[in-house]
């Protein structure tokens, strides 16, 4: 079965530092959009400024996710994770 395979697709190795500095880049890069969307729509709420800074305050909750991520782009780029067969 596995010859088969083999034959059929061929075989290759990829970089697994690449891959997932690149996932986790792209990743890095969605959460911060999403995070930040919603912010100049959440100051045109009509209610006061103290009501206005704790619902953005919830959203700095949301920062703490932002923070994992880019934690985790930094670990990437510091470690060997050598190749994978593709």
């Amino acid at each position: 079965m596995w010859n088969k395979l083999e034959l059929e697709y061929g075989t290759s190795c990829i970089q697994v530092y690449r891959f997932y500095s690149s996932v986790a880049i792209s990743d890095l890069g969605l959460d911060v959009l999403i995070y930040f969307l919603p912010i100049p729509h959440l100051w045109q709420l009509h209610l006061p400024i103290r009501e206005k800074l704790a619902v953005i305050g919830i959203f700095l909750l949301g920062s703490i996710w932002v923070r994992r991520t880019f934690l985790l782009v930094v670990a990437a780029s510091n470690s060997h994770l050598g190749y994978l067969l593709h």
